[in-house]
């Protein structure tokens, strides 16, 4: 925890305090070591709040992003008795930000959206960065994820064939799903890509055959006409190119992914350590894929610290 009681008033850890949780009322002390965030401690092994995880540094980071008075607050249920201490409280919108470290099971995570009603998840991915990366060029992207799926039930389909499961592996034969779905994922998320992908392919090789044509002429006596380009056309060529990667969303390919996420119905970010969070709008129903939306810290930050 970052904060307890001293004299009725919340404090944050400071070297041989001792003070009270702010959750269950029992004594806490102060652990102020060089390796680990400084934060208070239960004296005694308690029944305090099960969902509580150990602070780490990344916590802090995004408590502190907060204001002092939005952190760390007790919210219980009148009715049955049961009280937790949310990351960060927003009262004036009445909305819960959990930050996530630690390995979580689904149960909590349909637990906790229960209990707070309206609440968002940020999700530390940074341990698991490198089975993590993100794919603007779409097209490759989607086939990648969409042949990496089917080489998965085509390993299947052999297994299940060498144990005579004959009807499963005809259900499994049948892939028109599998091409129809992704198709379908380019179309919602994606809808222009290919159409922008085909101008900036056709810019770019009008300018390459231009450069070619003037390297050409530097070491002949042909001039070039028939290939010459006004200056506003050129310029006009050059505003198309990589216009198909400005895209709204992107392919989240998670190797290994954390499949219990896909249980959660509050709004999803990703953490990986730079400087963005990334929202998850859809699970892929095949392979590790994920459709999410970027946003930068900061923006996200000052969208729910400046919203009455």
């Amino acid at each position: 925890m970052k904060f307890a009681l001293i004299n009725g008033i919340k404090k944050t850890a400071k070297p041989s305090e001792v003070g009270i949780c702010i959750c269950c009322s029992s004594p806490v002390r102060a652990y102020c070591g060089s390796e680990r965030v400084h934060h208070w401690k239960h004296i005694n092994a308690v029944e305090c709040d099960s969902w509580s995880e150990g602070e780490t540094e990344w916590h802090r980071e995004w408590k502190n992003k907060f204001d002092a008075n939005h952190q760390e607050i007790i919210l219980h249920d009148p009715k049955s008795g049961e009280k937790h201490i949310a990351d960060v409280y927003l009262k004036p919108i009445d909305v819960v930000l959990e930050f996530q470290h630690s390995p979580i099971h689904i149960d909590e995570i349909k637990a906790r959206e229960s209990f707070y009603k309206k609440m968002i998840w940020i999700v530390d991915v940074h341990p698991y960065k490198d089975n993590i990366s993100f794919h603007n060029d779409i097209g490759n992207a989607v086939y990648d994820c969409e042949h990496a799926y089917m080489e998965t039930r085509f390993k299947q389909i052999s297994k299940l064939s060498k144990q005579g499961k004959q009807k499963k592996v005809e259900e499994l034969m049948d892939d028109d799903d599998v091409y129809t779905y992704f198709e379908n994922i380019e179309k919602r998320y994606f809808p222009d890509y290919f159409k922008k992908k085909y101008s900036s392919d056709t810019a770019n090789n009008l300018l390459n055959i231009l450069e070619k044509e003037r390297e050409k002429v530097k070491h002949s006596s042909k001039s070039l006409m028939g290939y010459s380009l006004s200056e506003e056309y050129k310029s006009r060529l050059q505003s198309t190119l990589y216009k198909h990667l400005n895209q709204p969303y992107l392919l989240m390919v998670w190797k290994h992914k954390h499949k219990r996420w896909q249980h959660a119905n509050s709004p999803l970010f990703f953490d990986i350590g730079d400087n963005y969070v990334y929202r998850n709008i859809e699970n892929l129903r095949y392979g590790n894929g994920l459709i999410v939306k970027k946003y930068s810290k900061a923006s996200f930050v000052s969208h729910y610290k400046d919203r009455k």
